[in-house]
């Protein structure tokens, strides 16, 4: 898929990213995808908190890493690498099985007297997207009793064969928006790209955005080369790349 811009954790604490709850609002949005007869190929956890603000070393880094795991039933084998640069430090622990992909991230970053550390999960699920809003849920839970109330995002990803035009995709949209019955804040056109935001009561948080609410972005790009165009659901925003 053609990469247009992915969303890091400097960029959703810039925005004040606010945590989007409710039970059900995943599995919508996976049937929102059926809805429209697109095939839904993964689905994309992301969480995180801020904890303590005390120094980090290479070994605690480590240590608070697999006691993530552990508390999320990420089991071994999964590989450990630690990055520093400058003055920040990251320990990446990251699980790769068949069905899923899950990394947690332990960030540390230094700026004069002060500390920030941050804990970052990210689950790509490839296969039983109904287990997204129990995943979402424990990993919200875990965190919250290391750190701050944790903020979190799902993304959905589907595609249709071929390349559709803009009003095939505007057609698309709006079936999207009225399954989740939600209303259009923004529309954009980029190259093959179609990107719309908008604000539905069925979720309960929302940030903002021009002096506006949102809590839904859906996205649409054609792969040449997959002959194939792909679909982004998120609440609120989309944090993978595409």
């Amino acid at each position: 898929m053609k990469k247009i811009i992915a969303f890091g954790l400097t960029i959703l604490i810039s925005i004040g990213m606010i945590n989007i709850v409710s039970a059900s609002k995943e599995l919508a949005m996976v049937g929102a995808f059926d809805n429209i007869g697109f095939n839904v190929i993964q689905s994309d956890i992301n969480v995180w908190t801020k904890i303590n603000s005390k120094s980090l070393d290479e070994e605690k880094l480590k240590q608070l890493a697999q006691s993530v795991a552990k508390q999320i039933n990420v089991e071994k084998p999964y590989e450990l690498t630690v990055l520093n640069e400058n003055n920040n430090s990251k320990c990446i622990l990251t699980k790769i099985s068949k069905k899923a992909l899950t990394q947690i991230k332990i960030e540390s970053m230094e700026n004069k007297d002060k500390i920030d550390n941050y804990v970052v999960i990210d689950i790509t699920l490839y296969d039983k997207f109904d287990n997204v809003e129990y995943l979402k849920q424990l990993c919200e839970e875990q965190l919250e009793k290391i750190g701050q109330k944790a903020k979190s995002n799902v993304t959905v990803v589907g595609y249709c064969s071929g390349n559709i035009d803009k009003k095939q995709k505007e057609v698309v949209s709006n079936k999207v928006f009225s399954y989740l019955k939600a209303k259009k804040t923004e529309e954009n056109m980029i190259d093959n790209g179609y990107n719309i935001n908008g604000y539905t009561r069925l979720v309960n948080d929302y940030i903002m955005s021009k002096n506006k609410k949102m809590n839904l972005d859906l996205s649409m790009n054609y792969n040449e080369c997959e002959d194939k165009t792909f679909l982004f659901l998120a609440t609120p925003i989309i944090t993978v790349e595409y």
